[in-house]
């Protein structure tokens, strides 16, 4: 059994050729392995990012509300205010007018 000369280099290209392969497939499995890892660290800080904002997103719709609440209440105090003034207003001038008519001369 001779093996002739071609034969041993087509042999061993072929062998470098599967031992390139095997190389770079690990290299690729090692790179992907620690793009996994970088991006599931990544989601989990999204994740909390995301759970922070909505928690400041809920306490911005709290402070929001009170807010509203508080211009509500200042409007309505502010013009029960006006009603009660234009009402003794009216009522002084419907007093001073019955005077006036019953007393003309005072």
């Amino acid at each position: 059994m001779s093996i002739h000369k071609d034969t041993l280099f087509l042999m061993l290209v072929f062998i470098a050729y599967i031992g390139l392969d095997v190389y770079n497939a690990n290299k690729t499995h090692n790179r992907l392995e620690s793009f996994i890892q970088v991006s599931d660290s990544m989601s989990v800080k999204c994740l909390y990012r995301t759970a922070n904002m909505s928690a400041r997103v809920d306490s911005l719709k709290a402070q929001n509300k009170a807010l509203a609440e508080t211009v509500i209440y200042l409007d309505s105090c502010t013009q029960s205010k006006t009603f009660k003034t234009e009402r003794a207003e009216r009522r002084g001038r419907f007093l001073g007018g019955l005077i006036k008519g019953l007393f003309p001369k005072l």
